[in-house]
């Protein structure tokens, strides 16, 4: 019979509804309490997790047991801009990539001057300049655990380079449209770790969040929603 987190056995298969309530509420599943009438369905929550708890017991990826949930992530940036203050701080969590929007790149000014370049000008100083290619990458996430937990994440350089295999982003600028839908296409779906920095940005009254890292997982972290 597996251990739980919290070193407590259970039998998900005659376990009562209650004892699987409670396991499920000490192995931070309460979402899936609140949202679980069905006896069939706490059965399958707590065969999941089981199957969830096991990974944390394997050989970590990049410090992949010690990431947050998707849902944990927000709630900590949304302390933050609660708060109006957070210094800056590394943070790791996992979460399902669901989408990755097709405009991956845009123009600069150059690495000084980050105005965009529109008609051969920059916006922001108003030089005329063909400008050098950027990643701005938009992900659609989703927690693990919880589908309608959702969040979309800004991703620059580092996490442009983690999609196309350090591939630059003019290099990608000059890929034709069918090339990077395909690498995009192999990215959806799939459950991903991310590093990121977070820090309160006072001047625009929120927290700023920058991913660093972006890996893939094993398609294992994947679960099917209650």
């Amino acid at each position: 019979m597996p251990e739980s987190l919290t070193g407590k056995a259970i039998d998900p298969f005659t376990a009562t509804t209650a004892k699987l309530r409670a396991w499920l509420r000490d192995n931070g599943a309460q979402h899936i309490v609140d949202q679980t009438t069905e006896e069939r369905s706490l059965r399958v929550a707590v065969v999941r997790r089981q199957r969830r708890n096991q990974m944390v017991k394997d050989p970590p990826i990049r410090g992949v047991t010690a990431a947050w949930s998707l849902t944990q992530f927000k709630n900590k940036l949304q302390d933050m801009n609660t708060k109006g203050y957070g210094p800056k701080e590394y943070v790791c969590f996992n979460a399902k990539l669901v989408q990755v929007d097709m405009t991956v790149t845009l123009l600069r000014h150059n690495s000084t001057c980050r105005g965009v370049i529109k008609h051969g000008k920059c916006c922001m100083c108003g030089e005329e300049t063909v400008g050098e290619s950027n990643f701005v990458v938009s992900f659609d996430l989703q927690d693990l655990e919880d589908s309608k937990s959702l969040y979309n994440m800004i991703g620059y350089k580092a996490a442009g380079e983690a999609i196309f295999g350090k591939k630059s982003a003019t290099t990608v600028d000059n890929m034709n449209i069918e090339a990077v839908a395909d690498i995009l296409e192999n990215w959806m779906e799939v459950p991903i770790n991310v590093h990121a920095i977070i820090e309160y940005d006072m001047s625009k009254g929120k927290t700023r969040m920058s991913p660093y890292n972006i890996a893939r997982l094993p398609i294992d972290y994947l679960t099917e929603y209650s």
